[in-house]
């Protein structure tokens, strides 16, 4: 007799999204936690971080919380999808590292490319007889660490290991396992996002939550730049009926909608965000769209993505 598989939970929206600002002076940052941090702990110090600031209060607003299920995780392959560029090169290894790319390991290591062994994370454990996260954990000196284009090749011995961290990422996120997701409509001019972050990571050392040389990131993930925002808003943002909302709703999207971009070319540029950009004396710049966009205003990203070539 077969066994009936479990019906796959739904997303818990216990603070529904409610949609574009209108007012370009907020941006929305997403923030979701950690699968392995304490989920409810951490969400109470947050809020109270906020709630405790009458800066903090005044000019940040919760606008969207959610749970996400494992097992509507691992069944719509979010993680899997977020980390798509990611998990490309880790499987692909060096053959699609750009010539830039080459030419900046080569000056950062000081080691040849075509000679250098470098593994994507998944061959780098058999190479190292290691498990998730004991390469995780591995630690190495900043020297050994090269991060461009969103990527990181970390230095150990005499290898070189492609997003070491991906493994333990997908492997964190069971069915077993939530995440609590976050919205925080902040306006930008008054205070600046990172303000809040440094506020939060010092009331959870505090605690004892995060411990004095592990990152805040091990904790949580935040939206580092408005394109960040739409590509969070890919995988977490959920109507109460469980449907995924049209990213037409999220306040960048919205934004560059109104300025005449195509939701095409957003959504190809997010999902190829390594390109050509052209600089003020007219030569082309290789980076990612992502990267290049950390921390600017809506405006500013919006000039960004008017020098990306050929989108």
């Amino acid at each position: 007799m077969k066994t009936q598989e479990r019906e796959c939970r739904k997303p818990s929206i216990l603070i529904p999204y409610s949609g574009c600002s209108g007012d370009y002076a907020f941006q929305d940052f997403f923030l979701y936690l950690r699968p392995e941090s304490n989920g409810f702990l951490v969400e109470s110090v947050l809020l109270g971080v906020i709630q405790k600031d009458p800066l903090f209060k005044a000019n940040c607003k919760l606008v969207y919380l959610a749970n996400l299920p494992g097992d509507f995780i691992r069944k719509s392959r979010i993680i899997e999808k977020h980390y798509a560029l990611k998990l490309y090169f880790v499987k692909q290894g060096k053959s699609v590292f750009t010539q830039t790319m080459k030419e900046v390991f080569e000056k950062h290591f000081g080691e040849s490319f075509e000679n250098a062994e470098i593994l994507g994370a998944y061959d780098a454990l058999k190479r190292l007889n290691m498990n998730e996260e004991e390469l995780f954990n591995m630690w190495v000196d900043e020297k050994d660490i090269l991060y461009i284009h969103g990527q990181c090749i970390k230095r150990k011995g005499d290898i070189f290991i492609i997003n070491y961290d991906i493994p333990a990422l997908l492997h964190k996120n069971t069915v077993e396992t939530d995440i609590a997701v976050m919205i925080f409509r902040i306006a930008t001019k008054v205070l600046d996002f990172s303000v809040l972050l440094k506020s939060l990571e010092g009331s959870l050392r505090n605690q004892g939550i995060l411990g004095p040389k592990k990152p805040a990131s091990r904790i949580f993930h935040y939206s580092k730049g408005p394109f960040e925002q739409i590509l969070d808003g890919m995988g977490y943002l959920y109507n109460p009926q469980g449907d995924h909302i049209s990213l037409k709703q999220l306040s960048f999207c919205s934004f560059l909608l109104n300025k005449g971009i195509t939701m095409n070319s957003i959504l190809r540029a997010i999902k190829n965000p390594i390109a050509h950009f052209k600089n003020p004396d007219g030569s082309l710049q290789e980076d990612n769209l992502l990267t290049r966009t950390y921390n600017t205003s809506y405006e500013e990203a919006y000039r960004i993505f008017t020098t990306l070539c050929n989108n």
